[in-house]
């Protein structure tokens, strides 16, 4: 691994931390206002072609009979989309390899996060005495066993690229 490899894997890193902070700690709330609304958006576009009966107020959904929550800008998927992003971007590659792995990766991540959101409606519709363990056990593993599996097997197909390829993106070999 070169200089510039571990200079770049570095600031990518450090990239990721300060974005996970940001997130984490609320400081991106007020930019994560629209991408919020959207999550909300699609989440009741899933659950009308499911058929699930529902109510929205924003970014509340909710079901006449009691069950709601609300979708907040920790839940639309950035935090596992960082940490994938950030795992990417570290990794020595090229930069056509990066771009394939991002626009695989990304909305793989906010699709799954689509899944997760209704599914934990369902359950807190149906069995709302088992939407504490979907959403703060299942869910969290599933999300992070995703972004793991995603990187690996990103990691994977970046180390099986021909040797042409990768000689030209790291530069001569010896």
């Amino acid at each position: 691994m070169t200089i510039k490899d571990q200079w770049r894997a570095a600031m990518a890193i450090l990239t990721g931390l300060v974005l996970l902070v940001l997130v984490l700690s609320g400081a991106a709330a007020p930019l994560l206002a629209w991408p919020t609304q959207v999550t909300a958006d699609l989440t009741v576009t899933g659950l009308s072609a499911l058929g699930i009966s529902h109510l929205q107020h924003g970014t509340v959904l909710f079901q006449a009979d009691g069950f709601a929550y609300e979708i907040y800008y920790r839940c639309i998927g950035c935090v596992p989309v960082i940490v994938l992003a950030t795992g990417i971007v570290a990794w020595p590659a090229s930069i056509g390899e990066r771009l394939v792995g991002l626009c695989i990766g990304i909305p793989l991540l906010l699709g799954l996060n689509i899944v997760r959101l209704l599914h934990l409606f369902s359950i807190g519709v149906n069995h709302p005495e088992h939407f504490w363990l979907a959403h703060r056990v299942l869910w969290e593993s599933v999300m992070l066993l995703t972004v793991l599996l995603a990187w690996a097997l990103w990691v994977r197909w970046v180390a099986g690229r021909p040797r042409e390829t990768i000689a030209r993106s790291y530069g001569p070999t010896t």
